[in-house]
């Protein structure tokens, strides 16, 4: 319907400032995406809570980049309650706010936290194929990435294989993130002890 094109359009536009963000954050460094977290912040601070709820997603991705990660998390937890009462448990939504938490359980160390929802959220995306390519990709990456911490090094690398031919799909065989996914297959063969790939 109408509002939910709007809402992924804005999820669309957000997304891009993102990826944009984390291009700056290379270029400038760590003192530059503070002071635009601090200008976003100023900005969402006397906005309606439907205001800020919207640029949850956006501040979430932020406080990783500055490794403020129990800060990501809260945002996600509070955004998780608004999609799952407004969508649903199954809705792409909601998987893609999952999709977040389980990064920020990784990046905090809650490691079986992280295995747990990785391998739930991968049984969705076999079940709904409205889940968007790049959502797909990043629960292939982070599963793959909670077999490896637990030294499932076979189950890793087969999800690794998945996500390389996800990736291509998506972006092309140049762009930087199937350039990434080729560098972790290569290391998922060596842990292994597939060296004959």
């Amino acid at each position: 319907d109408e509002k939910e094109n709007l809402s992924d359009s804005r999820q669309q536009a957000l997304q891009n400032i993102i990826s944009q963000s984390s291009n700056t954050t290379i270029a400038y460094g760590l003192s530059y995406i503070r002071s635009y977290l601090g200008v976003l912040n100023d900005y969402l601070k006397d906005k309606p809570q439907e205001t800020r709820r919207e640029y949850s997603y956006l501040l979430g991705n932020l406080y990783d980049q500055c490794g403020e990660y129990e800060k990501a998390l809260s945002l996600r937890e509070e955004r998780l309650e608004y999609v799952k009462q407004n969508y649903g448990e199954d809705h792409p939504y909601t998987i893609n706010v999952l999709t977040g938490i389980a990064i920020s359980y990784s990046y905090l160390k809650r490691n079986q936290e992280a295995l747990q929802l990785n391998e739930r959220l991968y049984a969705k995306i076999k079940e709904n194929s409205k889940i968007a390519p790049n959502t797909k990709a990043a629960i292939l990456t982070n599963l793959s990435n909670s077999y490896y911490k637990e030294g499932r090094y076979e189950e890793a690398l087969k999800l690794s294989e998945e996500n390389l031919a996800n990736k291509i799909e998506i972006y092309g065989e140049d762009h930087p993130s199937v350039l990434l996914e080729i560098n972790n297959l290569a290391l998922s063969y060596h842990k292994a002890g597939n060296s004959a790939h």
